[in-house]
């Protein structure tokens, strides 16, 4: 699967978001793209977003990263003494949270006030999508050295500007 025209897209939503200037690569890809889609090809071909051709379509690919980015946020508040640990921490708390809280904060368009930092992050982790139950795949997702084939982008910074 190719990743780079999310790339592209989260680097022209961080510089629009952040004020910076988008790269040359980014820049024209975009143009690459629009010119395509005035020339009649539906925007996500344009651009190369997906949702053809069995290709994951980039908000699919999106909300994976961000459910990626904010169990990754919560892996790093559980406490444990190794990686399969922590990651066992981690699914009990995601446990809880399931099967306590996630139907109460379901309909919220943000977690609500007072809610833990790790709360928060399991909250947009649900909202997401569906998020792993066992520690072996939560591990995967979350272990420090998981190289993903999309560049690390500053998410907080993309999304809270």
């Amino acid at each position: 699967m190719d990743h780079r025209p999310l790339d592209r897209l989260l680097e022209v939503m961080e510089a629009a978001r952040c004020g910076g200037s988008i790269p040359a690569q980014a820049a024209e890809w975009l143009v690459d793209g629009l010119e395509a889609y005035l020339g009649g090809e539906p925007l996500d071909r344009s651009l190369g977003l997906g949702g053809f051709q069995s290709q994951p379509h980039a908000s699919t690919q999106f909300r994976k990263l961000l459910r990626n980015h904010h169990l990754k946020k919560a892996y790093a508040m559980c406490d444990g003494a190794s990686p399969p640990e922590r990651a066992e921490n981690l699914r009990l708390e995601i446990f809880r949270f399931e099967t306590r809280i996630w139907k109460r904060w379901e309909s919220l368009s943000a977690p609500p006030d007072g809610a833990s930092q790790l709360r928060t992050h399991l909250w947009h982790a649900f909202k997401a999508g569906r998020v792993p139950s066992s520690a072996r795949q939560l591990e995967r997702i979350c272990s420090p050295d998981k190289s993903h084939p999309v560049q690390c982008h500053d998410l907080d910074a993309i999304l809270n500007s």
